[in-house]
């Protein structure tokens, strides 16, 4: 019988990392220490560690490419669940099936050999299918949720798994019913679009076109930061402030969008979230209202 969490993870032979920095896989480069990072490789694993990490009473994180989470300067002490080696996908003639751990843009380079599309507009996003569907990630127009037909979901409270479709999972702007409810995505199905991989790949082109030119592409960030205000950007309510390139540390408002805020070199969580709390000042001095964050800060 297991006595602890690490215990457990030994007898069930689920791969785990103790004392693993953060900032080697957090997607804008910070964090400290986690006192354990575990990777469980299927749904039957990610279920069971989330009830072992219940049972024996530990902290944790489900996380999955970090593009949108601020990790801490300080150490974690408690469990980060690494939900990327859960990345398979099953094509049926009408939907396609995928695990919540694939990361959205290789899945997206599959998908096109094999001549299926519908996600063009959001192939510069980096996240993982479960967190895109988390948070309803979107971009130029286009949401995750746009095509999709049902998520297969785990309620932690009530230990039971459930599946939802679309019009039960209350999608919103950079909101879902998974995230309201803390849920955990095991995987999901889509509408299969079939399409030409030369057209397909013709419009990832143009989008790609459009990130470069306009967003910090190269630079490690969180992505926007800020959920649009009354349909407003608040990048460029940030811009027509001045406030781009300010800085603190190594954390600086993008010059290229105002929207971002990217790693120079060795920024901080501190860092990073005092720019936060400065726009924000700036912006209800200005204009009158806190602006809503869309990252998530892991505390």
């Amino acid at each position: 019988m297991s006595h602890s969490l690490l215990d457990y993870l030994k007898v069930k032979d689920v791969e785990f990392l103790s004392d693993k920095e953060i900032s080697s896989y957090s997607y804008i480069g910070i964090g400290a220490k986690a006192r354990l990072t575990v990777f469980p490789k299927n749904d039957i694993e990610l279920i069971s560690v989330i009830r072992a990490c219940v049972q024996f009473g530990e902290r944790y994180k489900l996380v999955g490419n970090m593009t949108n989470i601020l990790p801490p300067d300080t150490y974690f002490d408690g469990v980060i669940i690494k939900n990327t080696k859960n990345d398979s996908y099953f094509l049926a003639e009408d939907k396609i099936i995928i695990s919540s751990g694939s990361s959205f843009i290789p899945l997206l380079r599959k998908l096109m050999n094999e001549n299926i599309g519908g996600f063009e507009a959001l192939s510069g996003i980096p996240g993982s299918v479960g967190g895109m569907i988390y948070n309803n990630a979107g971009a130029y127009g286009s949401e995750i949720s746009d095509n999709l037909i049902y998520a297969d979901l785990y309620f932690v409270r009530d230990n039971l798994t459930r599946r939802l479709y679309k019009d039960e999972l209350n999608f919103s702007y950079r909101n879902s019913l998974v995230k309201k409810e803390g849920a955990v995505v095991l995987s999901a199905a889509f509408k299969r679009i079939n399409k030409d991989k030369d057209r397909i790949l013709g419009e990832i082109y143009e989008y790609k076109t459009k990130r470069e030119l306009s967003q910090p592409t190269r630079e490690r960030s969180l992505g926007s930061v800020f959920c649009r205000h009354d349909g407003t950007p608040v990048s460029k309510l940030i811009y027509e402030l001045g406030l781009s390139g300010f800085r603190v540390g190594d954390a600086e408002i993008s010059k290229k969008h105002a929207g971002f805020i990217i790693n120079i070199k060795n920024a901080t969580a501190k860092d990073y979230l005092s720019v936060v709390e400065y726009i924000k000042r700036k912006i209800e001095d200005f204009y009158g209202f806190v602006p809503t964050e869309e990252i998530e800060v892991l505390t």
